[in-house]
């Protein structure tokens, strides 16, 4: 009756030591196909950033006059608060949807709080409605800033 082939009665002949190997060989390739995937992914994620980048710094240098920049006049606005505060690194200010901002050219109308402490160490909230400018595309100047309690 023949005998069946197995990989065990095949101890004396080298194929089992060829099978190990050639598995070896398939797992470092496959190994290698992932590092190369992975390195194509970063190289686009390098080049996609370099254009970005190229393209920020290519635009006209009076493009902030056509923008909306009502969010980062919030936060500019924020800073001319803490200049006038008795303890500005306590100042905490509501999220944007709860302040009206209104603009008009380069200048914006910002009405909102803050809590802050204040000479005593109480926290206060203190209502304020201020100006403030848009000079160029990363310079702002304050213009106006009235608090009320």
């Amino acid at each position: 009756m023949p005998q069946g082939i197995s990989l065990r009665s095949l101890d004396h002949v080298p194929f089992r030591v060829i099978f190990l190997k050639l598995n070896i060989l398939l797992n470092k390739e496959i190994v290698m196909k992932g590092r190369t995937a992975v390195t194509i992914m970063f190289s686009l994620i390098g080049v996609s950033i370099l254009l970005a980048i190229i393209a920020i710094k290519s635009e006209p240098p009076d493009a902030w006059k056509n923008r909306d920049n009502t969010i980062t006049a919030y936060f500019m606005m924020q800073e001319f608060v803490k200049k006038n505060l008795k303890s500005p690194s306590t100042a905490q200010f509501p999220d944007y949807k709860e302040i009206t901002i209104n603009k008009n050219n380069f200048v914006y109308s910002v009405s909102g709080y803050v809590d802050a402490q204040n000479s005593f160490g109480a926290i206060m909230r203190t209502y304020y409605s201020g100006k403030i400018e848009q000079v160029s595309k990363d310079n702002w100047r304050g213009v106006d800033l009235n608090f009320k309690e």
